[in-house]
C-alpha cells in the first residue's frame, strides 16, 4: 500500500474513522488520528486498537476503508 494513501486518511480533516487490514487478514480500526505513527523513514506503520498494537511495513497494508455510520465527536 502506498503509504501517502494512509496518511490521506490520518490527516483528512474531518477525521473520519477507517479499518486497515493486512495481508495476513488482521484488522485494526483507527478510531482517532493518533492511533496511527510514522517511523521517521516512513518504512513502518505503528497502529494501536482495540485488536491491539503493531509495527509493520506499509507494503503489508492489503486495503483501507472508512468504518460504516461512524464519526468522530
Amino acid at each position: 500500500m502506498d503509504i501517502e494513501k494512509i496518511r490521506e486518511l490520518r490527516y483528512a480533516r474531518p477525521f473520519r474513522p477507517f479499518i486497515l487490514r493486512l495481508n495476513d487478514g488482521r484488522e485494526f480500526i483507527v478510531h482517532q488520528p493518533y492511533y496511527v505513527g510514522f517511523s521517521p523513514k516512513s518504512d513502518l506503520l505503528l497502529v494501536s486498537s482495540d485488536t491491539g498494537t503493531a509495527w509493520f511495513p506499509p507494503s503489508h497494508v492489503a486495503d483501507l476503508r472508512y468504518v460504516p455510520n461512524m464519526t468522530v465527536g
